[in-house]
């Protein structure tokens, strides 16, 4: 399995979120602020000006020892780790990671609501919670072997061979 590419994910956030109020002929914002240190920076940069942004206010804000740092510097800005503008920083940061957790839930309660198990008789929303939770996914569902869905929680043996025959043809 492929790990996650954050500086990727920093690039695409910058893309279609920037680029959409570009688009739309919105107003952007006068300071985008990006969760992470000098490399999240760098592709958040990379990506305004590949769009047409290149001049944005932009900084970044690392967790780990509260770094913040800005374009044209290699050194973070020294802030004040008491200071109302660190805490403020420190907010704007949490909030969207209070944001980002809301929404990868309820786009993997989605997953769970929509998928290829609704159409197996006698896989019900329990059991397909039970069986996404078990085995992460639909495709690891797909690779397991009849006595390994088996062993899944309130899968007996006849309903491991429907889901197992349904998922292989």
């Amino acid at each position: 399995m492929q790990g996650v590419d954050d500086y990727e994910m920093v690039r695409e956030v910058v893309r279609r979120r920037y680029g959409r109020l570009m688009q739309e002929k919105k107003r952007l914002p006068d300071l985008i602020l990006i969760d992470g240190g000098k490399g999240h920076l760098s592709a958040a940069l990379r990506e305004a000006e590949e769009i047409g942004l290149a001049g944005a206010t932009v900084a970044s804000i690392a967790k780990q020892r509260e770094e913040v740092f800005v374009p044209g510097s290699d050194a973070p800005v020294q802030v004040d780790t008491n200071s109302p503008a660190m805490y403020l920083l420190q907010h704007i940061r949490d909030e969207a990671h209070r944001f980002a957790i809301s929404y990868h839930r309820s786009l993997r309660d989605r997953r769970i609501r929509e998928s290829v198990l609704d159409d197996i008789p006698g896989v019900g929303l329990e059991r397909k919670r039970a069986l996404l939770s078990h085995f992460g996914s639909i495709d690891r569902i797909r690779r397991k072997t009849l006595e390994e869905i088996a062993a899944a929680p309130g899968i007996n043996m006849k309903l491991a061979q429907e889901i197992y025959d349904y998922l292989h043809n």
